[in-house]
């Protein structure tokens, strides 16, 4: 996946300094393509981490990729009831259901159908997905408030990956970006904005 996305990178911006930046999921993707870029020669100048999911860090060869057990199971479930809410965690087993009927019919799925299949494929890259390798550039990590206050453990594997000076800048708003009062949309994004813009600068000054 990282490689798919660097390639397309590299068609508009071959060569460095790179910026890059991801949310939730989408930061392991960026951390992917700067190690890929790093290991190239090139320079990435700024990876930034918009409320990155937790990571599982191992430098171990036989490190075995990640499986969820029932009780892993079980214990997301609970999260995702407290995070989001119990209704809408049941509205999204209900459509993960009605997807199934359409494959089993044969019938091709409608396009809100398609995008909850492509969180489920997210969600499993997700979660099996093991960094091998640390990262020695600075790494500027913006997290919500609320993900602070929940537990240092969400950052435990990028604090131990990140051998570079990893920067963590409080910012205000919700995690999810379906919901009202996240940090993606206003008035929070103005600030998220500004923040990121002061980031660039700083790096561009160096």
């Amino acid at each position: 996946m990282a490689r798919c996305y660097l390639q397309e990178i590299r068609i508009i911006q071959p060569k460095g300094p790179y910026f890059l930046s991801g949310y939730c999921f989408g930061s392991k993707i960026a951390l992917e393509i700067a190690q890929l870029l790093r290991l190239d020669g090139e320079t990435v100048a700024l990876l930034a981490l918009l409320e990155p999911s937790p990571l599982e860090f191992s430098t171990s060869e036989n490190q075995r990729p990640y499986q969820r057990s029932y009780s892993d199971r079980l214990k997301g479930l609970f999260q995702r009831l407290i995070h989001r809410g119990f209704q809408d965690v049941l509205k999204q087993q209900f459509l993960k259901v009605v997807s199934k009927l359409y494959q089993s019919f044969g019938i091709s799925l409608p396009q809100s159908l398609q995008i909850i299949k492509v969180q489920e494929a997210n969600t499993f890259a997700s979660k099996n997905y093991v960094a091998k390798r640390y990262y020695p550039n600075p790494v500027t990590m913006f997290l919500t408030s609320e993900r602070i206050a929940q537990s240092p453990e969400l950052q435990k594997g990028w604090i131990e990956l990140v051998t570079g000076n990893l920067e963590i800048q409080e910012i205000s708003g919700k995690h999810l970006d379906d919901q009202p009062g996240s940090f993606l949309k206003d008035p929070h994004v103005e600030l998220l904005a500004q923040k990121i813009r002061a980031a660039i600068d700083q790096v561009i000054v160096r």
